[in-house]
């Protein structure tokens, strides 16, 4: 599992970003995604992947898997400090 200090994040003081530009910057990311990933063929999901210096790793449909799952851990982060600071 992967995890880093997440100290850092109140440097960068996200709640002075501008919200509309953030969308705008995740929709753009994921169109540009989805645009790469319909180029790749069945064999290749499973071919490829990440692999680790100690050579563990998962492949690529593993790797999207675990993305798309954590879309849903932010948005439940999203929804608690909604609820937090209203």
């Amino acid at each position: 599992m992967l995890s880093f200090d997440g100290t850092w994040t109140s440097i960068l003081d996200y709640q002075a970003s501008e919200l509309s530009a953030a969308i705008d910057a995740i929709k753009a990311i994921r169109h540009l995604m989805a645009s790469h990933l319909k180029r790749i063929v069945d064999a290749d999901w499973s071919r490829y992947g990440y692999m680790f210096a100690d050579g563990k790793g998962f492949t690529l449909e593993e790797a999207l898997q675990h993305f798309i799952g954590h879309v849903g851990f932010h948005r439940e982060l999203i929804d608690r400090n909604i609820k937090l600071f209203s």
